[in-house]
């Protein structure tokens, strides 16, 4: 009787022991498991995207007007951002001054996501922009009439880390339609821009940023007609 209880009891600590090993193990990760995007490196104008489920506010000023945007992680290769825009130049060609606004929906996938070297990125964003003739490249002399656009910009965005930076380069460009009511010009157009950026880690939660675009813009008329662009943008940004 004796021999019985202890091998009982010998098999019952074996067995508890056994348990609490497979427990205080970790689940080893999947060969083929996607990688994520922790907080610490995702970034609102690098080739990071925003971590699932987190949030970042960030706004900018400088030419051609100032912006906010709500930018939300969606899984561990996209999010989706929700832009508001007011200018006091043209967005879109030339170097007018004018005022309006626009919304658009920036959607970043990522196509390849390093911590320690060279991202990418495919930035899709349709948008529409109202105002002043001036802010769709309409003629000065109509330059109170009405004027909107629609289009879309397509944007590869490439960044690595510095330090607690990150630095981007890429290339974007824009197709879109636009519209002078009184005037009666309508008219397709598209861009070709190159940018550059930085955007700076000053606490867990708040970054600044800086972005700097220039081009040429087609525009369909009786002829085609280029014009420059030019875009800069200061802001700072805060991870909900």
């Amino acid at each position: 009787m004796r021999v019985c209880s202890f091998l009982l009891c010998a098999s019952l600590i074996a067995a508890t022991s056994a348990s609490a090993q497979e427990l205080s193990t970790p689940t080893p990760r999947a060969a083929n498991a996607e990688p994520g995007t922790s907080s610490a490196d995702s970034s609102v104008i690098g080739a990071n995207v925003i971590a699932s489920g987190d949030v970042a506010l960030f706004a900018g000023l400088g030419w051609p007007g100032f912006f906010g945007e709500l930018k939300v992680g969606l899984t561990s290769r996209a999010d989706i951002g929700f832009r508001g825009s007011v200018y006091y130049g043209a967005p879109l060609i030339g170097f007018e001054t004018s005022t309006g606004g626009a919304v658009s929906v920036p959607i970043r996938v990522a196509l390849r996501q390093e911590q320690g070297g060279l991202s990418a990125l495919l930035v899709m964003t349709p948008f529409a922009v109202i105002g002043e003739a001036t802010l769709v490249g309409g003629d000065v002399r109509y330059g109170d009439s009405l004027g909107y656009a629609l289009g879309t910009d397509l944007e590869f965005r490439f960044s690595g880390r510095v330090r607690s930076s990150t630095l981007m380069f890429g290339a974007a460009s824009t197709i879109g339609w636009r519209r002078v009511k009184d005037a009666g010009q309508h008219a397709p157009f598209m861009t070709a821009q190159l940018m550059v950026g930085a955007e700076a880690r000053m606490t867990d939660e708040t970054r600044l940023f800086i972005e700097v675009a220039g081009g040429y813009a087609l525009l369909a008329r009786d002829y085609f007609g280029a014009s420059a662009i030019a875009k800069v943008a200061l802001g700072v940004v805060y991870l909900l």
